[in-house]
């Protein structure tokens, strides 16, 4: 699930960030879980290949689940439309468009490939969540409301779309039917009448339970909640001083990723949890030695929500952030590996392998931004400014299911 939202969601999330925990930016290496399971990959090098080009601005690219084919968000018309593309980058269609849109995120396919879901905002700043099908027809809105929808998350079984909206002061997740339309408002353990916020949905492998986050645990933070849609079981599966949001669950489902903002460093980082809430983690790993030339430690962009790959043992962010030696705002995708064997360049010496968890630096280069999985995790989709300080669609392919690292912009 990839998720984009307006500023407003990440000031009401800065806000209520709570007493800051110092030990947390200095959690030892020995503190994190050492896997029971070890596999070994192997690693090929990168292949960069650049989509689109043009003086016009392509983003939000997403595979569909066969990888024949790329949906994007393009201005190039003038205003923004909902493209598709095969996976060479050519045959671009226009899906959606319209002047009374303001601008189109979010674009993601059902489990079937054949039907896209995408939130458009409409010039009176509302949103709407809309369906169309990959050959451009049955367009359909599927709210009702006037509010701002923040993130949207397919069930398995491609029938039912969960997403957040705020109105009235508050985040609530609302479930619709994507052939009936007539959303209904999740309401853990009747709790309709009391001012707690929630946000975030994704959904579990089988489709019967849901991961969220909420502030409904009376500690003015967030923290992520499981509730299962047939047995009305809630769960409170984080109990930090900070907030804990963007939740993804892995397709195995043994595997919660969430996202922590503390105050205290006012960085937001990266946790694994197991899906019933315990050996929870912080995924750093010897970033230093990875980052050649990086000062910076690299914690998840305000803009980057984290994804699983297909084998549920990677997952996958961005940071956009200044480094300390220069005004320039630089890029990296991230993958945190989890019971492999990862080769990672070592700053001082020869690359090396390390056994367990790791953090291996995907792409390096110039607001690098939305990076999302390719069919098979062989392949990573992103945008990157070209010189012409327009956003391309970029791909970056590899021959087996862990890459080996690379620090290279791909314009190198």
């Amino acid at each position: 699930m990839r998720v984009h939202e307006p500023h407003l969601k990440l000031s009401i999330l800065a806000i209520s960030a709570a007493v800051l925990v110092t030990c947390l930016s200095v959690l030892p290496i020995f503190f994190l879980r050492t896997p029971t399971t070890v596999s070994t990959m192997t690693t090929s090098e990168p292949s960069y290949i650049q989509l689109t080009n043009g003086n016009w601005n392509d983003i939000y690219p997403v595979y569909s689940p066969n990888g024949e084919t790329i949906a994007f968000v393009s201005d190039r018309s003038g205003q923004d439309s909902l493209d598709l593309m095969n996976s060479a980058g050519s045959k671009v269609t226009t899906l959606f468009s319209s002047p009374g849109v303001a601008n189109i995120t979010s674009p993601e396919f059902d489990s079937a490939g054949s039907t896209l879901a995408f939130i458009a905002t409409w010039r009176n700043q509302s949103s709407g969540l809309l369906v169309i099908t990959s050959q451009g027809k049955g367009l359909h809105d599927l709210t009702r409301n006037d509010g701002i929808i923040g993130s949207i998350s397919w069930s398995p079984s491609g029938q039912t779309l969960a997403y957040d909206e705020y109105q009235g002061g508050l985040w609530k997740i609302w479930l619709v039917n994507t052939s009936e339309g007539d959303p209904s408002m999740l309401v853990p353990q009747g709790n309709s009448s009391t001012n707690y916020n929630y946000r975030y949905p994704s959904w579990g492998p089988n489709g019967t339970w849901l991961i969220f986050s909420s502030d409904r645990s009376h500690t003015n933070q967030y923290n992520i909640w499981s509730y299962n849609l047939n047995t009305k079981n809630l769960n409170e599966l984080t109990s930090g001083l900070g907030n804990d949001t963007r939740p993804a669950v892995s397709p195995n489902g043994a595997y919660i990723s969430y996202v922590s903002y503390y105050e205290n460093n006012r960085e937001w980082t990266l946790w694994i949890i197991n899906s019933n809430g315990t050996n929870a983690h912080l995924a750093v790993t010897e970033y230093q030695d990875q980052n050649p030339g990086i000062s910076w430690i690299p914690s998840v962009s305000p803009d980057s929500y984290p994804q699983w790959n297909a084998n549920s043992n990677g997952v996958m962010y961005f940071t956009n952030q200044e480094s300390d030696t220069s005004n320039q705002t630089n890029a990296n995708v991230f993958v945190y590996y989890i019971g492999v064997n990862v080769s990672v360049y070592v700053h001082i010496g020869p690359s090396r392998q390390m056994i367990g968890n790791a953090l291996v630096a995907m792409i390096y280069g110039p607001r690098d931004i939305d990076p999302s999985w390719g069919s098979g995790g062989l392949s990573i989709l992103f945008c990157q400014s070209s010189s012409n300080g327009y956003f391309q669609v970029w791909v970056r392919t590899f021959a087996s299911a862990l890459p080996a690292p690379s620090y290279g912009s791909s314009s190198s």
